[in-house]
């Protein structure tokens, strides 16, 4: 039987950067969000992992959102700490990294347990911490990179907070009891894939969305801009 635990947990989200600098940028980078909303499916629609493509067959990945909801409300609940990982550049080459149990929550593919339900999810963004960021120069680098990680936690919003709102009727509508698993994390993936295309202009326009004065400046600090490829290409 599926219960509604995710009451049973208060969450809160943990500023664990200990350099001066950058534990002053991530509250300004969190304080600056202009878009302070964030859609979520409908934890009662049955056709919410179903895909939807435009006319020229490019996938919608946003088409089942039936709402809105505040992302300051909803924030911990997808990502309860920001801290430093020193192990980041070494094991993969990352400046940064968002990092989840979502399988515990939603449950794994080949269901041998009851998943665990919204209020056991676990989410962080662990950062490398480089040298120059005890350099205010830095800032607009590092606050890219954060905000990077947090559009990352925003489209796992997208179906943890419906599922935190009512887990018995996502798990019954939108899972469909387990059966659409692979559904959910396909889609997860492709919004990851669509974020990480680096460099590339849906990068600059999903950061763009949430900072919409700041994004320009924060991704010329990181990417080359685009306008000046497109010259040199």
């Amino acid at each position: 039987m599926i219960r509604n635990i995710s009451r049973t947990r208060q969450f809160r989200l943990k500023n664990n950067i200990d350099f001066p600098y950058p534990r002053r940028w991530v509250n300004e980078v969190l304080e600056s969000i202009e878009n302070n909303r964030v859609g979520i499916i409908d934890p009662k629609d049955d056709k919410a992992l179903l895909s939807r493509r435009d006319k020229k067959g490019i996938l919608n990945l946003w088409a089942r959102t039936k709402c809105q909801v505040r992302i300051n409300n909803w924030l911990a609940i997808a990502c309860q700490s920001i801290c430093w990982d020193d192990t980041l550049k070494k094991n993969n080459g990352y400046w940064a990294i968002y990092s989840h149990n979502a399988p515990k929550v939603f449950g794994e593919t080949h269901l041998v347990e009851p998943p665990q339900g919204p209020s056991a999810f676990v989410g962080e963004i662990n950062i490398q911490p480089l040298d120059e960021y005890q350099n205010p120069q830095s800032e607009d680098k590092f606050k890219f990179i954060l905000a990077h990680e947090l559009v990352h936690v925003f489209d796992m919003m997208q179906y943890l907070v419906p599922a935190a709102m009512n887990w018995p009727a996502f798990w019954k509508h939108v899972l469909n009891c387990g059966t659409r698993l692979d559904l959910l994390y396909d889609r997860l993936q492709n919004l990851a894939l669509f974020l990480d295309i680096y460099g590339d202009k849906h990068e600059l326009e999903s950061i763009k969305y949430y900072w919409p004065a700041q994004a320009d400046k924060w991704f010329n600090a990181v990417r080359r801009p685009i306008k000046q490829r497109k010259k040199k290409n």
